[in-house]
């Protein structure tokens, strides 16, 4: 027999940390502006919280009757182990962190409106269950497990057919792990596919990518869920802070990362602006030539060594025949160790 209903209060769907989801009464008071807000802090521990609202099923294609929103405390959070195991082999287990507690509303005729809430169900728990696994982005990331190699670099992507339910026109894409995910999986370098739709279509170029006349979309992952007590450090992503430095001569930070790629990043996802294919060694050749060539050359700048100029190293070392001859020397060595290099074509070729 269930608790009585408390007044003022609907049924929610609570994700503890560890544990199952349980359903529980969510108490609903309204604030010093008017607005009409659910009490969630004996659940969350905080105030402080993020919503998702979710109103799109993209397994099923088709809209929800109603509004779910998905109640989050933001940052990094311990990973939430129900969910983590619901969504393991997507792609996405690393996305969900921390306690998340699921209400619902009638949709609004406008933003300004006051939400009628109304009590979550079993058919809720479904909804979320598609939602964590493939998000709610019309032909999101699909990934599934797939074989790893030998040269740390993975292939995720349509296995049986697994992504014919959300169309043929995907594009591989590139996710570049950051320090704890490699360490866990022994991949720094994973393929995946993704849809034309994503999010990351909506990033701009890289400024060294552009200069390079090869436009590359970088997009961090929303959450990243870690393991209980780990070390900030492990976030760390050293191939797509060397891709993000700054080029621009007017920019004072030329030669530089670019703020916002500095430090404990996460693991990110890395597409062509054109939409073209990309693969994990393409993209493992184009952050080495980052790192130790470019970067190397403009460490050398900033640390004002002589007879080194940020013009000749922007305007020269970026064009199309220095990558060229980089990569040509660098599949050499590589493919002794891995036949699989022998047959890599550069990006300017696909």
């Amino acid at each position: 027999m269930r608790p009585p209903r408390p007044p003022n209060a609907t049924l929610g769907l609570f994700f503890p940390v560890v544990g199952p989801p349980t359903f529980r009464f969510i108490k609903h008071v309204r604030d010093e502006d008017g607005i009409v807000r659910p009490v969630l802090k004996s659940l969350l521990g905080t105030d402080n919280f993020t919503r998702t609202l979710l109103s799109w099923n993209m397994i099923q294609q088709k809209e929800l009757p109603y509004t779910l929103q998905l109640f989050q405390v933001p940052g990094k959070q311990v990973v939430n182990s129900f969910v983590y195991e619901v969504t393991r082999g997507t792609g996405f287990a690393r996305e969900w962190g921390g306690p998340m507690v699921v209400l619902a509303h009638k949709h609004l005729q406008y933003a300004l409106d006051d939400p009628i809430w109304r009590d979550v169900g079993c058919e809720d728990l479904r909804w979320m269950f598609e939602y964590f696994r493939y998000g709610d982005e019309p032909l999101s990331v699909i990934a599934v497990p797939a074989e790893t190699g030998d040269s740390g670099i993975q292939s995720e992507g349509a296995k049986n057919g697994y992504l014919a339910a959300t169309g043929m026109n995907n594009i591989k894409a590139v996710m570049i792990a950051c320090e704890i995910e490699r360490r866990t999986t022994g991949n720094t370098f994973v393929e995946v596919e993704i849809g034309p739709d994503h999010p990351i279509f909506r990033e701009s170029p890289t400024q060294i990518s552009v200069k390079m006349k090869l436009p590359l979309l970088m997009h961090k992952f929303p959450v990243q869920a870690v393991e209980e007590g780990m070390d900030d450090l492990w976030f760390r992503n050293p191939e797509a802070a060397a891709m993000n430095r700054i080029v621009d001569l007017d920019d004072r930070g030329w030669g530089y990362v670019a703020d916002e790629w500095i430090g404990n990043i996460g693991s990110v996802l890395i597409a062509r602006a054109d939409k073209k294919d990309l693969d994990a060694k393409q993209v493992d050749m184009l952050a080495a030539f980052c790192a130790e060539r470019l970067g190397h050359y403009m460490d050398l700048v900033v640390n004002k060594t002589p007879d080194y100029s940020k013009e000749v190293i922007t305007n020269e070392l970026t064009h199309m025949s220095i990558f060229h001859l980089f990569f040509e020397r660098r599949r050499a060595d590589l493919k002794w160790d891995d036949a699989s290099w022998e047959h890599v074509k550069s990006p300017y070729e696909v």
